[in-house]
């Protein structure tokens, strides 16, 4: 069922992407020139911090500077290329979210009366407003994290091996566990993400079809009777969105709890290698840096 809906949304979806092609590539290229900047802060912390065994201090203190100066310089042409990179991919989900609503009303216009009579009015609202903003965050936010989650692992991986194929290792051994949590959760967040959205339309429905006869509800006294009705709906999406809540709520912290169970072991290990001078105290500096670098692209 998810397949044949993905093969669906996917038809519908290309030409959009085929449209926008030259935005994407753009932006890929800032994704691409933004974690490159970034995979060069933790070597140059490692530079610095191998720095301190130095013999001289005036080495060990133009080193430093050198070092400081670099990540400074870093950090803000990393924060200009990011801000270019969501500018331009984010500026396609807005212009891709226009398209949408646009052809989506066209097609609604076209319809046979009969097909619109026999749907409630507010669902359709519902879909042409709040549905398509979903459509907007796959084009724009959904390709930037795609886009950005492929380049930082394999930016920081690259490096990390370079490093220490073996602590590599002992830092990926969590991410199995990590990605069977991340396939349960994302069925169970797909069918609650569909409940909150009908449960919206079933709402947004009856309040238009209320609003729309409130003349024959106030001549037949029959407030009681619709508030009552609307309320009962109000609590279904109420609840609907909270089991929705309660799911994301659920997921951030049991991936932050397996991949702190990946950091200790990190700790653990790189500490044994530094103790047996199989790894530097810079090159274990530099790792955990890596490492960090993989938890937002993880999560997202």
């Amino acid at each position: 069922m998810l397949r044949q809906r993905f093969k669906a949304g996917w038809r519908i979806a290309r030409p959009y992407f085929a449209r926008h092609k030259s935005y994407y590539v753009a932006g890929a290229i800032l994704l691409v020139a933004s974690n490159a900047v970034q995979v060069s802060i933790p070597w140059l912390l490692k530079i610095g911090v191998d720095a301190l065994s130095g013999d001289s201090d005036q080495a060990i203190r133009t080193t430093i500077l050198w070092c400081a100066a670099g990540i400074i310089a870093a950090a803000i042409i990393q924060a200009i290329v990011r801000v270019g990179s969501r500018w331009v991919l984010f500026k396609v989900g807005r212009d891709v979210e226009f398209e949408f609503r646009q052809r989506a009303y066209e097609h609604i216009l076209r319809l046979d009366p009969s097909w619109i009579q026999q749907r409630s009015r507010g669902d359709l609202i519902s879909r042409v407003s709040n549905d398509i903003g979903n459509v907007r965050l796959l084009f724009g936010f959904g390709v930037l994290n795609v886009v950005n989650t492929v380049v930082a692992f394999v930016a920081a991986l690259t490096v990390m091996f370079a490093l220490s194929w073996s602590l590599t290792l002992l830092a990926l051994a969590p991410y199995p566990l990590l990605m069977l949590v991340l396939s349960k959760f994302g069925t169970t967040l797909h069918k609650r993400f569909m409940g909150a959205q009908e449960s919206l339309g079933g709402l947004s429905g009856y309040l238009q079809e209320a609003l729309h006869g409130y003349e024959v509800v106030k001549g037949f006294a029959q407030e009681d009777g619709f508030y009552d009705r609307f309320r009962g709906l109000n609590q279904a999406n109420y609840r609907a969105n909270m089991r929705l809540a309660w799911t994301r709520s659920l997921m951030a912290p049991l991936m932050i709890f397996i991949s702190g169970f990946g950091i200790f072991v990190v700790l653990a290990g790189g500490g044994w290698l530094v103790i047996q001078g199989e790894l530097t105290l810079g090159d274990f500096v530099a790792f955990q840096g890596y490492m960090g670098m993989l938890v937002w692209p993880t999560l997202a």
